[in-house]
């Protein structure tokens, strides 16, 4: 059985420093990204292009700056995907990026509960 993926690079997000500043950045980007994946879902539902591409990219941006690179890897996926006006396999984009935010918000709340490193 392989070991479970990291979701984020948690020594990254100490070098921001005070672990309540920390903290509080972690709980803004899961608010930040549960609403982009709100939208996301809402634009591929209703084939907006233009849509997806804009919060696709704002989700991108969020994700590299929480050292959340797969997450972020997905996101720019889905704004290639709405750039391009190419919307069949961004469902399946939206459903694998979907998984990966539950894991990665569930890796947050329990890391959040240990000190900050």
């Amino acid at each position: 059985m392989e070991p479970r993926a990291v979701p984020v690079d948690l020594s990254q997000l100490a070098s921001f420093g005070d672990p309540a500043f920390v903290r509080e950045m972690v709980d803004l980007f899961l608010e930040t990204a549960s609403t982009n994946l709100v939208a996301i879902r809402a634009a591929v539902e209703t084939a907006d292009a233009r849509g997806l591409t804009r919060t696709a990219h704002s989700l991108k941006g969020a994700c590299l700056g929480m050292s959340a690179a797969a997450k972020g890897s997905l996101a720019a996926k889905l704004e290639v995907v709405g750039r391009l006006g190419r919307l069949e396999s961004a469902a399946a984009l939206l459903a694998s990026l979907e998984g990966a935010f539950a894991d990665t918000e569930s890796y947050l709340r329990e890391a959040m509960l240990s000190p900050v490193e």
